[in-house]
C-alpha cells in the first residue's frame, strides 16, 4: 500500500509490513520455460502454453506488486490481487486466533498460508504469506499490548 491508501488513526502505528512471498512468481515461470522450450517441436500447443504462461506472469507480477499486509498496534491491513482487489481492516481486538499452514517447500523457502480466524465466525485466508510464524507472532504481540495497556 502506498502511504496516501494508508487511513491510520490518530497515534497508530504500524508495526509490521510484509507483501507476497516471491515463489508466487515460480509457477508462471515454470510454465514460460516448458512452453518457451517446446515451441520448436510441439507448435500451435506450445504457443497457447506460452500465451498462458505470458497472461498468468502478468497477473502475478501485478498482484505481488501491489500486494500488502500492515500490522498496527490496532489492526491488520491487508491489500491484494489482482485484477481482482481484496481488502480487510481487521481491529486486532476482533481476532480469535490465526492458524498457520506451511507445506513442505514452505517450509523450506519459509512462505505459508494463515488463517485468521474473528470473532462471529468470520475467516480470511491468505496465501503466500512470507515468514508467517513473524506475522502471527506480530499479530499475538499486538493484541496482548492492546489487552493489557498498563504494561505499554
Amino acid at each position: 500500500m502506498d502511504s496516501h491508501d494508508i487511513n491510520l488513526q490518530e497515534n497508530e502505528r504500524i508495526v509490521y509490513r510484509t507483501g507476497f512471498h516471491w515463489v508466487m512468481l515460480l509457477g508462471p515461470a515454470m510454465v514460460l520455460i516448458i512452453a518457451g522450450v517446446s515451441v520448436p517441436s510441439r507448435g500451435v500447443g506450445a504457443l497457447i502454453l506460452l500465451i498462458i504462461g505470458v497472461v498468468w506472469a502478468i497477473f502475478s507480477i501485478m498482484s505481488y506488486r501491489n500486494s500488502e499486509f500492515l500490522i498496527t498496534d490496532r489492526r491488520l491491513l491487508a491489500r491484494y490481487g489482482f485484477p481482482w482487489k481484496r481488502m480487510y481492516d481487521v481491529p486486532l481486538t476482533t481476532i480469535e486466533y490465526i492458524d498457520i499452514h506451511q507445506p513442505a517447500l514452505g517450509n523450506i523457502l519459509n512462505f505459508g498460508k494463515i488463517l485468521i480466524r474473528r470473532t462471529g465466525g468470520f475467516v480470511h485466508s491468505i496465501r503466500m504469506i512470507p515468514n508467517p510464524i513473524a506475522f502471527t507472532k506480530n499479530v499475538q504481540e499486538q493484541k496482548s499490548l492492546l489487552q493489557a495497556p498498563s504494561q505499554r
